[in-house]
């Protein structure tokens, strides 16, 4: 009994810990954008729109300075139905849980929201393309590339949260 204790008591205090020293916001991540292809799945890309700039942040805090392992673990937050800095801000619990777990945190923008615009607007027939089946397309190009070392932590084991 003691020892479940202890423990349970050693766990509260990493969390407390963590939440310390967790940062939430856009100031302590880092934006970058990827290319992205328009349509994942058709052999044909749309006329002049092969492709678009997909706009991400990487936030590793100063949690992952002294003792990480040389492949951390990736919290991948979906983007949701507008700006990405929104949840950047407001996703405490990935903050809280990134330090006891040497996580690198990556915020994805929704194709069409925010920065992140695949075609100019007005475009007519644009709309086919805002699909949950290109969106988790998307998501998986870049957690491809960001596991191969590709401006993320080579290797590392991604877990997925919430978002649209």
């Amino acid at each position: 009994m003691q020892c479940q204790a202890a423990r349970l008591l050693y766990g509260l205090a990493l969390l407390l810990t963590a939440a310390a020293h967790a940062q939430p916001g856009p100031g302590s991540c880092e934006e970058r954008w990827f290319v992205q292809q328009t349509d994942h799945y058709s052999w044909t890309p749309p006329p002049g729109a092969a492709t678009f700039s997909q706009r991400w942040f990487i936030c590793t805090g100063d949690w992952r300075a002294a003792g990480s392992p040389p492949n951390p673990n990736i919290f991948y937050y979906f983007g949701n139905e507008d700006d990405v800095e929104l949840y950047v801000n407001n996703t405490g619990l990935m903050w809280e849980t990134a330090p006891a777990h040497a996580a690198v945190l990556i915020f994805a923008e929704h194709r069409f929201y925010g920065k992140t615009k695949p075609f100019p607007p007005g475009t007519q027939g644009c709309m086919k393309y805002l699909t949950t089946e290109q969106a988790l397309a998307d998501s998986a190009a870049l957690l491809r590339v960001l596991r191969a070392g590709g401006g993320g932590p080579p290797g590392a084991p991604a877990f997925a949260g919430p978002g649209g």
